[in-house]
């Protein structure tokens, strides 16, 4: 059996080489500190800290689907983040749109950690993501919009 921790792990690399290899130009944009901005921050915890509990069950149909969303979804959010890199680490590319998504580096981890926290039986872990994915789509489309 694999451990949910794979999740956390699959979800963070690419943050931890957006922080060792910054964006060239910093953004000069207004930054949200409200009720909302901390809501989000403690949901981000507790999704990135719950899959550490569960391990990935694969006895159901839904279990496996819900681990094909997941590797899908990492797919989706590997090639944004490629493509953030490989566009000069500009900006504007952490909330470009590719095709029909619209944020797609705020909705594909959350897609694959609603999927994870259905493969994980996790309902504490689906509850964190609905409560992270509002807050951080929500984010996300604000800052896509002020860089256009």
């Amino acid at each position: 059996m694999f451990g949910g921790w794979l999740l956390s792990i699959a979800l963070i690399a690419p943050n931890l080489a957006w922080v060792l290899a910054p964006m060239r130009v910093p953004p000069i944009v207004a930054r949200d500190h409200g009720l909302a901005h901390r809501a989000e921050g403690g949901a981000r915890i507790a999704v990135f800290t719950l899959p550490w509990l569960y391990t990935f069950h694969r006895e159901t149909l839904a279990d496996r689907a819900a681990l094909v969303v997941i590797v899908a979804a990492l797919l989706a959010y590997y090639a944004a983040w490629v493509r953030y890199f490989r566009g000069g680490r500009r900006y504007r590319l952490l909330f470009a749109p590719a095709g029909p998504l619209p944020v797609p580096l705020a909705l594909a981890p959350c897609v694959a950690l609603a999927a994870g926290a259905l493969a994980l039986h996790s309902v504490p872990l689906a509850a964190a993501t609905l409560l992270f994915a509002l807050l951080h789509v929500r984010s996300s489309l604000r800052a896509a919009a002020s860089c256009s």
